[in-house]
Parts: structure tokens; C-alpha cells; sequence
């Protein structure tokens, strides 16, 4: 059976643990079901991003590797040019924002590749003063 990227960074942060951490009490922790953990593991189904970020928080993996690794997942990365969950991508040294002790759990909307910002809609009054003139 073959697993998902995001499953690998998952099992790998399990394996590592000093105590033996169940699928269940990691669905517990970050709010989601078992079966939900279940059909990660297989791709079944994705981590939606409160689920990666809750994830993020509660096993301190990287939040980017998550992103990247849900990402590969849905086929839009190679992992030639990427890296895998084992050995991820080097990090270009001119960003600062890829040195290894930027906390990146706090991110401002604009950061965080999930959230769409709209412009907000015309307003129908102010087209028609431009065009017509104010009102007498």
C-alpha cells in the first residue's frame, strides 16, 4: 500500500516520538477523526489548511514541508525538483524566511498561501455621481 508524502512526515514525527503516539490520540490532538487521519495516510482525502496548521502546532513539524508535501501530493510538484518527505529540498540561504529558526506558526494573511484576498465590490452610487453628477 502506498502512502502519502504527507503520511511520511507524519509516520516519520510518530517514529521519532520517545513514547508511542496512536493515529488516534494525533487526530485527537489536532481535531479531526481517525478515519480522517486514515484517508491522509492512503490520499483518500487531503489536510485542509486549519488541519495543517493544528498539525503544525502540535507536532512542530514545518509548516512549509507540510504545505509542500500536501502540494507534491496533489501532483503539482516533481519530486526531482522538490525533495521528499526523507530528504526534503535544500533551502536557498539569500531568504530569510528559509533560515531554520523562523517560527512560521504565526502567519499574517497575506503569507499564507490558503487564504484569497478580493477587492471589495464597487459601489453603484459612486459610478453613477462619476457619470451623472451628485444629485440636486
Amino acid at each position: 500500500m502506498s502512502t502519502t508524502h504527507v503520511w511520511a512526515l507524519i509516520q516519520q514525527w510518530m517514529d521519532a516520538q520517545f513514547f508511542r503516539v496512536s493515529q488516534a490520540q494525533l487526530a485527537e490532538k489536532i481535531g479531526v477523526s481517525r478515519s480522517a487521519l486514515s484517508q491522509w495516510k492512503t490520499g483518500q482525502a487531503r489536510p485542509r489548511p486549519e488541519h495543517l496548521r493544528a498539525l503544525h502546532r502540535a507536532t512542530r513539524i514545518d509548516y512549509d514541508l507540510l504545505v509542500e508535501a500536501v502540494v507534491q501530493d496533489m501532483g503539482y510538484r516533481d519530486p526531482e525538483v522538490m525533495g521528499n518527505a526523507t530528504h526534503p529540498a535544500p533551502m536557498n540561504e539569500a531568504d530569510p524566511d528559509s533560515a531554520g529558526d523562523v517560527d512560521t506558526s504565526e502567519r499574517s494573511p497575506r503569507s499564507d498561501p490558503w487564504v484569497v484576498t478580493r477587492e471589495p465590490a464597487p459601489d453603484p452610487e459612486a459610478s453613477r455621481v462619476q457619470r451623472d453628477g451628485p444629485r440636486s
